[in-house]
């Protein structure tokens, strides 16, 4: 009787024990949620995606300058109103950051739906499989409305990986009244001008910086180099004599003396902070002249400030201009490649691309959009339209991202102090193949 009793007992301890626990468990799922960018809980999954009370989450990345981003954000908003059941997040992530984070979230299996990728990131993030091909989405009639040149950087192993976005041509922007008073009748026109611009008015002591460019940006420095060296502009080397691009760029960057002075290169170059602003300093003439791009100048742009192209190569009939862009691409993690593509397509129209024009000066990759005001009847449209012209890109290849990584890198290292010209310029050769490249 004992026995039976204690049996009971148990059986009703085990029985109280699982209404209990079945109660924490219920009381646990239905009371935590968690809020991001004020929308519901967004652990839940639906076919692969993220999503909240049914609806689709897509996430989008991108690295814009803020007015740009507004924009993106109003377009991103204005879709999902008229799609139900859609809800876009936006990210913002510093340009010089992006690559790195993208790339991580690809390793890891958690890239953003959208990214907003630098033109020469796209093979190697194709390769690596962090994309999926647009191609299906992507008519022919629309890929002849795009620039050739940005067409071409988005292809890879018989596909397409990105719709164009925009086109920002690297060019020197340079101060008249400054010219003018130290008897310049205009800007650079060759390597060798850059040359005697800064041997004649750079002296920071005096608050005075000659033809300047960011110390932090690869592309400018690619541009500047180019036209004093002819550097990346050969198929097998990146130097065709690294003694003589040492000599040339050590008059360029450091002038005082005739061997490259470490010491000197920040002082002349200084970088961009909250109590110096390059293009302040181009505005009073305190630079003379500027290595940036289109968007940069068209946004900073006074009566003082004038357009010119980067100085003709060496020994070369081409010239230095440089083009850097942009461009849509999708996740190969996402299922949602159709509703990313017909908002890839509202945001990449010809009209939409006169809206960041307006918003970011940035130049559309439509071919169209150059017919609309107010680009149209813009005063440097001419330009404009040379500049994409012969403009010229880095190798279409997968090493070319890491690359610029790698000078980017390596660009902080000198100005720093902690590796010399002349390493960087060893550095460079030995990173960037040439071999073969167009």
């Amino acid at each position: 009787m004992t026995r039976k009793r204690n049996l009971l007992i148990i059986l009703c301890i085990i029985g109280l024990s699982a209404l209990v626990f079945s109660q924490c468990l219920g009381t646990g799922g239905s009371g935590s949620s968690s809020t991001t960018n004020g929308q519901g809980d967004l652990s839940s999954i639906k076919d692969g995606s993220d999503s909240t009370a049914g609806d689709i989450i897509i996430k989008a990345s991108v690295a814009m300058d803020p007015k740009e981003f507004e924009l993106f954000s109003r377009m991103a908003k204005q879709f999902s109103e008229l799609h139900e059941g859609i809800t876009i997040q936006v990210n913002n992530i510093a340009v010089f950051e992006a690559y790195e984070v993208w790339k991580k979230a690809g390793q890891m299996g958690e890239a953003p739906d959208l990214m907003l990728l630098d033109n020469h990131w796209i093979q190697e993030f194709a390769a690596l499989g962090f994309l999926q091909p647009v191609d299906e989405f992507f008519s022919s009639d629309q890929q002849n409305g795009r620039i050739s040149t940005l067409m071409n950087q988005v292809k890879w192993n018989g596909y397409i990986w990105g719709v164009p976005k925009d086109v920002d041509p690297y060019i020197l922007a340079w101060n008249k009244r400054t010219a003018a008073d130290n008897k310049l009748e205009h800007a650079p026109e060759s390597g060798d001008e850059l040359l005697a611009w800064n041997k004649q008015l750079l002296n920071p002591a005096e608050g005075k910086f000659g033809v300047y460019a960011d110390p932090a940006d690869p592309y400018a420095f690619i541009a500047a180099a180019s036209s004093i060296t002819g550097a990346w502009t050969g198929k097998e080397k990146v130097w065709a004599d690294q003694a003589e691009a040492e000599k040339r760029l050590t008059a360029f960057f450091a002038p005082q003396e005739e061997a490259w002075n470490g010491k000197l290169y920040p002082q002349n170059f200084p970088v961009s902070s909250p109590s110096w602003s390059p293009w302040e300093q181009l505005s009073l003439g305190k630079i003379a002249a500027m290595v940036t791009t289109v968007s940069a100048f068209k946004l900073h742009m006074t009566d003082n400030i004038a357009i010119a192209s980067i100085p003709v190569i060496p020994d070369a009939d081409q010239r230095a201009v440089w083009l850097k862009g942009r461009s849509f691409t999708v996740s190969s993690r996402t299922p949602h490649a159709k509703i990313l593509m017909d908002w890839i397509k509202e945001m990449t129209t010809p009209e939409a691309g006169i809206e960041y024009w307006n918003a970011s000066k940035v130049l559309p990759a439509q071919i169209p959009a150059y017919n609309l005001a107010p680009l149209r009847g813009d005063e440097h449209i001419n330009s404009f339209d040379w500049l994409i012209t012969q403009g010229r890109v880095l190798p279409n290849d997968s090493e070319t991202s890491k690359n610029l990584q790698g000078l980017h890198q390596e660009l902080l290292r000198l100005w720093k102090g902690e590796i010399t010209l002349k390493q960087l310029i060893e550095l460079t050769e030995a990173a960037w193949h040439l071999a073969g490249k167009p």
